[in-house]
């Protein structure tokens, strides 16, 4: 898989994590995201996620894109 996988990251819950907003640029790597309990709300240039209990599992894959994104972590995913 190092052939393939550039890198990866972890976002867990922290006792003093509150939400979390960051800016991702375009460029023309692939990212596939897998979200454990997590509500996923796309608008745009703007993806949202909240904490579900609905004990789910969704995986997306994002493709090159041109225009800057903004990524909202509300209610610091679980």
């Amino acid at each position: 898989m190092q052939k393939y996988v550039d890198g990866y990251y972890f976002i867990q819950e922290d006792k003093q994590s509150g939400s979390v907003e960051y800016e991702t640029f375009p460029n023309n790597n692939f990212f596939y995201t897998i979200n454990k309990n997590t509500i996923v709300k796309e608008e745009k240039e703007n993806i949202f996620l909240s904490s579900s209990n609905d004990n789910t599992i969704i995986g997306s894959l994002v493709l090159s894109y041109s225009k800057p994104m903004r990524i909202f972590l509300y209610e610091f995913v679980r």
